[in-house]
């Protein structure tokens, strides 16, 4: 079974949550692609995630070519997959997560 999750990073000292965002994309995809974040504040928040912290979710896009974003070696994931809203619940095995997204995809 394929495991979905959003990148995800602990925030370090000052940094803010969208630099830690910034940072957390940058750790998966590399700087081949800018990547647009939409304001400072969450568009979501999910308290006591998995790893015991609570997660925070900002909202970006890639710029340019989406199609083109490839994974980092090393950083962790495996891939990446762009799926659907309706797609989406196959492969987020959290419930709390699968609602989480439905409700921000809605």
């Amino acid at each position: 079974d394929v495991v979905w999750q959003f990148p995800a990073v602990l925030v370090a000292g000052d940094e803010t949550l969208r630099s830690a965002s910034e940072r957390a994309l940058t750790e998966v995809v590399g700087r081949r692609h800018a990547v647009y974040h939409v304001g400072n504040a969450p568009m979501a928040h999910l308290p006591g995630s998995s790893s015991g912290a609570d997660a925070f979710y900002m909202l970006a896009q890639v710029v340019g070519d989406p199609w083109d974003v490839h994974v980092k070696q090393g950083c962790g994931a495996d891939a990446h997959v762009w799926v659907t809203r309706e797609e989406l619940p196959r492969f987020v095995g959290d419930a709390r997560l699968r609602d989480l997204a439905s409700r921000m995809l809605a």
